[in-house]
């Protein structure tokens, strides 16, 4: 088990760029074997072109260790610079989020993906009931069902082509 004082230390906020073109964002100090990256997280910017804005997504590094600590060898590293400090808090937020759920075990899994569909569908529709102040119509809603169908349609059709680009050539060779 993890205890403060593995996680307050003299850290810095850092990106680190692998050599593999991984970028690791997390708090870093130095050790002899290495970095020390504590609660290593991945940053996916997006621009959201209604708002004029980037979307900072920070995702887990290494999601299914109950580690919260990395160690990057030195000859791994191609560079690395302090964290644009607009960026902190965003990353503290998802960097602590996570952190919890791996303490306490309540990482929300699913092998459902429809399931997950639908709690995004219904998350909408939640949305939109706030923001009109009042239920859907019963258009909205069926446009919502079509919407939701076709997507799946969509989903189906993507990975049936990938299944079928992934068919192992030698049924004795594991891929």
């Amino acid at each position: 088990m993890t205890t403060p004082n593995d996680l307050v230390s003299p850290n810095k906020y850092e990106v680190l760029k692998l050599k593999t073109g991984q970028e690791i964002v997390g708090m870093t100090k130095e050790s002899q074997n290495g970095i020390v990256i504590t609660l290593p997280m991945i940053c996916k910017l997006e621009l959201v072109a209604d708002r004029v804005s980037t979307l900072a997504t920070f995702y887990p590094y290494s999601p299914m260790s109950s580690d919260p600590s990395v160690i990057i060898p030195h000859d791994m590293v191609a560079h690395r610079n302090l964290l644009n400090q607009q960026f902190v808090p965003f990353y503290d937020e998802a960097s602590s989020r996570w952190f919890d759920m791996v303490e306490n075990g309540t990482i929300p899994l699913t092998q459902d993906r429809k399931e997950m569909h639908r709690a995004y569908m219904d998350r909408i529709i939640h949305d939109l009931m706030e923001s009109t102040g009042g239920p859907i119509s019963e258009r909205e809603q069926r446009m919502l069902e079509r919407i939701e169908e076709e997507e799946w349609d969509e989903f189906d059709e993507t990975l049936a082509d990938f299944e079928h680009m992934i068919q192992p050539t030698d049924k004795k060779k594991i891929h």
